[in-house]
């Protein structure tokens, strides 16, 4: 009998020393862990005496990007056969319109105007087709690219009434130098995220102070300074660049050296095209580099490379990276985009 008291006395004691030591183990890492940190909004100044439940977790804010968008030549060709403007557009629309803002490469001008002035791989694109861009709730189109100028001047001008008819933003180019240089801002949900746009790809007679209308050049200086001046009015800043080799499926190290450049003056994201195929990305520093997104419209499906690319959606809570997710895409024989790998 005393020895079942002794042994019963023994369990309660080594019970009640681990609920000690849960409880003060407990108590020890719930003061350990920040009440906030600083992607985090407070309710109010008495927030820093509450606990973890009274701490609004800031937005999520998801924006996507897709690569070269070209709607002329073949494509073209067959959304007119179609007589479907929407056609490249109705297997990617739901992805692209399901985040707060979706961006692309515009890879030529919108405009029935103009005289051809590039190489034989001149693009200029019926304006009927931007209501693909609108179905796909497409909300900013880059500019800065080897193609806007292949129909000169009149072509460019033309293209910035077309998309503002279609309520489809531009940067990388304006009617001026400092308008092609001074971004787009958008405010989304309380953060206001600010655009800009360049490449190195285009003649330099049309990128000058006095060019009207102008292109957004490409170098160390214009970079650093334009990002200086939007950094001014936006919390996020997100560079897009026309730039690299044709078909490499790895960046160079000038890409590299330029996007390393745009994050050290303070850009949060460096988002690639050109090479109409995909190239790696690189976490550098607190910034996110995709150095080529390939294509997602575009009359290319020759090899492996060209028959795929991807989406890169990116989330944002408040103003912290929180994430991002590469989408795949595979393309038809019509090349017609598809999620998805083959």
């Amino acid at each position: 009998m005393l020895k079942s008291i002794i042994k019963s006395i023994g369990l309660l004691s080594v019970a009640s020393i681990f609920l000690l030591l849960l409880f003060y183990s407990r108590e020890i890492n719930i003061k350990s862990q920040p009440i906030i940190n600083s992607s985090f909004i407070l309710l109010n100044e008495d927030a820093k005496n509450t606990s973890h439940d009274n701490v609004i977790k800031p937005k999520s804010i998801k924006l996507i990007f897709g690569g070269d968008v070209m709607l002329a030549r073949e494509i073209g060709k067959i959304i007119l056969e179609k007589n479907d403007p929407l056609y490249f557009f109705k297997n990617i629309a739901s992805t692209t319109r399901d985040v707060d803002f979706a961006i692309i490469n515009l890879e030529n001008p919108v405009s029935k105007l103009g005289t051809k002035v590039g190489s034989i791989y001149s693009f200029r694109a019926e304006p009927l087709t931007l209501l693909g861009l609108e179905f796909a709730g497409i909300d900013l189109v880059s500019l800065a690219n080897n193609h806007i100028w292949d129909y000169g001047r009149d072509a460019v001008l033309d293209t910035f009434n077309n998309l503002a008819s279609s309520g489809i933003n531009y940067v990388g180019a304006g009617r001026t130098y400092d308008e092609a240089h001074s971004g787009f801002v958008k405010e989304i949900k309380g953060v206001k995220f600010g655009f800009l746009s360049h490449t190195d790809l285009i003649p330099m007679s049309v990128t000058k102070i006095n060019s009207s209308p102008a292109i957004s050049y490409l170098n160390e200086k214009i970079l650093i300074e334009d990002i200086k001046r939007i950094k001014e009015k936006s919390d996020i800043v997100i560079i897009l660049i026309h730039w690299g080799d044709e078909y490499s499926t790895s960046h160079n190290k000038n890409q590299e050296k330029l996007a390393h450049i745009a994050i050290d003056a303070g850009a949060n994201l460096v988002i690639g095209h050109h090479p109409h195929v995909t190239q790696g990305i690189e976490e550098y520093k607190n910034g996110l580099i995709a150095y080529s997104l390939g294509n997602l419209v575009f009359d290319q499906n020759f090899d492996e490379y060209t028959s795929k690319s991807f989406l890169l959606e990116v989330e944002f809570e408040g103003l912290s990276l929180s994430g991002f997710n590469k989408i795949p895409i595979y393309f038809e024989k019509d090349f017609l985009p598809v999620l998805g790998e083959r």
